[in-house]
């Protein structure tokens, strides 16, 4: 279907797409932008009432290949001042805006969806059905990287994917099988809307539960650390850590139930971890006098001969992706790590890669509270570390009583240390004012080698 405009609008787009937080290209000249495929959201909307256009694009550079990103848009003749702020441009008499911003639209969304009838080639499909809202009140979730959220009703959280690859993102796929296992600490899946890309069936959206009475793991953990630091016992990051790391091995237990398992070639993670060491090096420069003492440290935590278990797992695990509830540790976001091809995302992985993920968690916080000391021998920092061993050693010690399974140390320092380098790189690219934070742990992991 074509809309008048599209050329005025793929101009306006061009300039707003750079500006978005989960635009995956900062740093590279964008050459063009291509509208792939318009599709209106609303078959039968009244004279003169809102349109909403579910809108890829294929954004192309000028040092080659391209990316595409997902966007919904609104178009209306006049807006409400609450609109007004998200709108970006005005094309054919139209104000165009972020149809998230649009509880009208957003609640047009949920109905298509819960009709779980095709518009075009798009699937809209529910999971037992939508709850009724007699009206939609949208608001959005702040300090998202990749996606993007709102919250409606404070009973239901509606995802956009943005970067679109070809294929079922993990995060449905995954939602989904652990709704089935019945798993308690995932929210309910509600709903997802798939298209196709590149001839593949191609998740869109998705929506969940919203989970009330809520508190983000890193929002806990950095107020526990501050309770620490102010002369408070570590007692109730232990018994909280404790129970995460329950949590993380029931989850694991089902993905392994569901999917099966397998085994990884241990060459393949030291392969892995010395791709890790260039690619943080290259993204932030001052790691480069540490570059040799870096491989040698990947060298000597050669794993052995064992083939380590595989399953598929979270793949980008942390205190961000967790909620602490009435009801206990919730796990959130099984999309992976997103500056990861969707291919290797879905491929099976060491379940030690999740545990480290939350350990290096636990040492983001503390170096994060105490990153404007200029010792590192406070008094402050002192404490913190304390309460990040504290916590690492309780959820350690939870996962392995739940899982069963008792960790290899080497396969787990290993990935430790190749998860402090991903998050350099991502740092860098991403938010390079909180590069130094990483940076500490990966220096402290060097140190840690020279002491033994």
């Amino acid at each position: 279907m074509t809309y008048p405009g599209m050329d005025e609008l793929r101009t306006a787009l061009t300039g707003w797409l750079p500006q978005r937080g989960w635009f995956a290209a900062n740093g590279r000249e964008m050459r063009d932008v291509r509208i792939r495929r318009a599709t209106e959201l609303v078959d039968r909307r009244p004279a003169g009432g809102p349109l909403a256009l579910l809108l890829v694009l294929e954004a192309s550079f000028t040092d080659g290949g391209a990316q595409h990103y997902q966007v919904l848009l609104g178009l209306r003749r006049t807006v409400s001042p609450e609109l007004r702020r998200a709108v970006f441009a005005e094309v054919g008499g139209h104000a165009v805006y972020d149809a998230l911003a649009d509880a009208e639209l957003v609640a047009v969304l949920l109905s298509t969806m819960d009709s779980g009838r095709d518009v075009d080639d798009l699937e809209f499909r529910s999971v037992g059905g939508i709850p009724e809202l007699s009206e939609v009140h949208v608001r959005p979730i702040s300090g998202e990287q990749s996606n993007s959220s709102v919250v409606i009703d404070e009973r239901m959280v509606l995802k956009v994917f943005r970067r679109l690859q070809p294929g079922v993102n993990p995060d449905v796929e995954l939602h989904r099988a652990l709704e089935r296992a019945r798993n308690p600490h995932v929210p309910r899946f509600l709903g997802a809307v798939h298209g196709r890309l590149d001839g593949l069936p191609t998740s869109l959206l998705t929506l969940q539960e919203f989970v009330p009475g809520t508190t983000s793991g890193w929002d806990a953990a950095l107020r526990s650390l501050a309770g620490h630091l102010a002369g408070e016992s570590t007692a109730d990051v232990a018994e909280s850590a404790r129970a995460l790391g329950e949590a993380v091995a029931a989850v694991h237990r089902d993905l392994a139930e569901v999917f099966g398992t397998s085994s990884l070639d241990p060459a393949s993670i030291t392969c892995e971890l010395k791709s890790a060491v260039e690619l943080a090096v290259d993204s932030a420069p001052v790691l480069a006098p540490h570059a040799a003492a870096l491989q040698e440290l990947v060298d000597s935590l050669a794993v052995g001969h064992d083939r380590p278990l595989a399953q598929r797992v979270h793949g980008d695990l942390h205190l961000g992706q967790v909620l602490r509830s009435e009801r206990g540790w919730v796990v959130l976001d099984f999309e992976g790590e997103p500056d990861r091809p969707l291919s290797a995302r879905v491929r099976h992985a060491s379940p030690w890669r999740d545990v480290a993920g939350m350990l290096r968690s636990y040492d983001y916080a503390a170096d994060h509270t105490t990153a404007s000391a200029d010792d590192p021998g406070t008094t402050a920092v002192r404490r913190a570390r304390a309460w990040a061993e504290t916590a690492k050693r309780a959820f350690l010690a939870g996962y392995e009583s739940t899982s069963g399974r008792r960790a290899d140390r080497a396969v787990l320092d290993a990935f430790v240390l190749g998860k402090a380098l991903y998050e350099v790189a991502y740092d860098a690219r991403h938010r390079p004012s909180w590069t130094t934070i990483p940076l500490s742990g990966v220096l402290r992991l060097l140190e840690a080698r020279h002491v033994r």
